[in-house]
């Protein structure tokens, strides 16, 4: 019997989209504001009153007593020019921030996204979808205000890094577990897939957003319109999102009513699957090769995954292109990873090339990418002419293509290689390595940049680099994968699992009765 779902349930994926772009974008869009953080002057909540300039193009500033301070010609370092400043107690007291540090907390936010699911998931599963959902957007709005009025830039790092980075994993992490539960068996892929084009369209929209907010009226203002973004389409998407249907709806809405004759043949399937072994249920996971190439492999992506959202912005703006341009060229890089994860979504079953080497050969695209800005600046250096802007352009689509389709193949990497029955503890490990590397990333770049090779161009020869480690570290896997493909058990094989699955029934029906 044909069970079409309720249309609250259909359109789930797409309510869940609507919550990521603005929590996304709002994460992925930084970049387009660390000039102006960084900044001891900026224009930020300017007012008539403040800023006097005279007519030898000097500026006499007023504090908020009013007081005067003469400043000679100090430019405004989100364009170059020279029409306003700011009195330097309204900007974290006016000393430099480290651009580190600033790195750092751009790139822990993604960081506390992905790893701090072990501290979300038993709030959802005690609240539900909708309960939590919502206080992740409340969450994420307190957040951004205490951001915006702090007076320190070292107070982001709580304020910013982890406490807008747990609610953003509150949003995502209980939007694609209600996409499993109302998706459990069919479109389950395509479900996660479209509620998570809501990351590439945040990036898209958001990034050029900000660029133009934060270079008209200040990051501050900026922050004000991401938190009225949230409030206004965020929290009205959370309020339609739905809880799964449970018991006998559930068992309908899955398929397990089946006519005679389908029951028969998931009989049949099931007692297939049940002489079926995988080699990596008895793989010893810290002594196989395997499990170390894919989680040192992912690991070296990971460092490279934040670095174009956080240096390429600043990068175009040294060599000479236009800041609302340069949000252009980003916003292309979201539109690309947009489009890879649909092709995902409609290939994702291929057989053809496995899963592995498809990974291995994307890294390497996206290291061949990173050539284009190094080659781009240097011909620029030799003509003394600015950046080519479709130069930027063809690197951040390549790149965000390239970003899609790895995003979307660790999952299904991670069960072509290890099985349903180990990926669960493989995963755990893979998210934590990942936000790890999400983490350190753009502050490597940030150091390396500052203090080996001071030029922004060679954050692009680190990112090649880590492009690279993580197509040579996973090169043993798609020689090995032949032998991880699962099996027909001899009998006392299957005598043997058969007993360790009794083994596990009886525990779970003793720990039930102690509950």
């Amino acid at each position: 019997m044909d069970q079409a779902k309720p249309t609250n349930e259909r359109e789930a994926p797409l309510r869940v989209m609507g919550v990521l772009i603005p929590m996304a974008g709002t994460m992925t869009s930084f970049g387009g504001m660390k000039a102006a953080v960084s900044s001891v002057y900026n224009c930020t909540m300017l007012s008539d009153t403040q800023v006097e300039i005279n007519t030898d193009g000097s500026y006499n500033v007023f504090d908020e007593n009013l007081n005067c301070i003469e400043l000679n010609k100090v430019e405004n370092s989100t364009r170059g020019s020279v029409e306003c400043c700011q009195e330097q107690a309204y900007n974290f007291r006016g000393y430099e921030i480290n651009s580190t540090i600033l790195s750092l907390v751009g790139s822990l936010v993604f960081g506390f996204t992905v790893g701090s699911s072990v501290l979300t998931s038993p709030i959802i599963a005690k609240l539900g979808f909708r309960k939590t959902g919502l206080i992740g957007v409340v969450f994420a709005i307190l957040a951004l205000l205490l951001t915006t009025w702090s007076t320190s830039f070292y107070y982001w790092i709580f304020t910013y890094s982890v406490c807008f980075g747990v609610a953003n994993n509150l949003l995502y992490n209980t939007g694609m577990q209600m996409c499993n539960k109302l998706f459990p068996t069919d479109f389950n892929t395509a479900a996660t897939v479209i509620a998570s084009f809501g990351v590439s369209l945040g990036t898209s929209i958001m990034t050029p957003m900000t660029v133009a907010l934060t270079d008209t009226y200040g990051w501050r203002i900026r922050n004000y319109a991401c938190c009225a973004i949230l409030l206004f389409v965020a929290f009205p998407a959370v309020l339609l999102w739905t809880q799964p249907l449970e018991g006998e709806e559930l068992d309908l809405a899955v398929g397990k009513k089946k006519s005679e004759d389908d029951e028969k043949d998931q009989m049949v399937e099931n007692s297939e699957k049940s002489k079926m072994i995988h080699p990596a249920d008895k793989m010893n996971l810290f002594k196989s090769v395997v499990f170390w190439a894919w989680l040192c492999g992912t690991t070296a992506w990971s460092l490279d995954f934040v670095i174009p959202l956080d240096f390429a912005i600043p990068f175009m703006e040294e060599n000479g292109i236009n800041r609302n341009v340069a949000g252009s060229v980003m916003a292309s890089l979201g539109i690309s990873e947009l489009i890879a994860r649909v092709i995902c979504a409609l290939t994702g079953e291929q057989k053809k090339i496995s899963k592995p080497m498809l990974y291995i050969i994307f890294s390497l695209i996206g290291a061949a990418a990173c050539f284009l800005p190094i080659y781009g600046k240097s011909t620029a250096d030799a003509s003394e002419t600015t950046l080519s802007v479709g130069l930027m352009y063809t690197y951040a689509i390549i790149v965000g293509f390239c970003a899609g389709v790895l995003n979307c193949l660790i999952m299904a990497c991670t069960v072509d290689i290890f099985g349903q029955k180990r990926t669960v503890e493989v995963w755990g490990y893979v998210n934590l390595m990942l936000g790890l590397g999400f983490v350190g990333g753009p502050p490597i770049g940030a150091w390396f940049t500052t203090n080996i090779a001071p030029d922004l161009v060679y954050v692009f020869y680190l990112a090649i680099a880590f492009f690279l480690a993580c197509a040579i570290i996973m090169a043993p896997i798609p020689f090995k994968l032949p032998s991880m493909q699962p099996y027909y058990a001899d009998e006392a094989e299957l005598n043997e699992k058969n007993n360790n699955n009794n083994s596990n029934n009886n525990r779970e029906e003793s720990a039930m009765l102690k509950k």
